[in-house]
């Protein structure tokens, strides 16, 4: 299982878009994490893509979104300093408690 973030944002969406325009990955094999279930592009959805409430700022919500993965691709929050910082170590550490 491979979870992506960050699909509703630059990098992120391109990285969805060419997994699934070039069939790397099956769609059942994929997870989304996301903030907010309304951002999540909708080439997700139709792909049948699970869909997950992973909140930086919430670790438990990230916990639930990662549970049963085996990748990880965290997509850098978009600021710089503390709070960045802070939150990467959020999304490390939940990842981290599922070994």
């Amino acid at each position: 299982m491979l979870v992506l973030t960050g699909t509703s944002g630059g990098l992120g969406s391109v990285v969805l878009s060419t997994i699934l325009e070039q069939d790397l990955i099956p769609a059942k094999a994929l997870r989304i994490s996301s903030y907010s279930l309304k951002s999540v592009p909708q080439v997700a959805k139709d792909a049948g893509i699970e869909i997950r409430l992973g909140n930086m700022y919430d670790p438990p919500t990230l916990e639930h979104a990662y549970a049963g993965a085996d990748v990880l691709f965290l997509v850098s929050y978009p600021s710089v300093g503390p709070e960045r910082f802070q939150l990467h170590k959020n999304a490390i550490d939940a990842a981290i408690k599922l070994e």
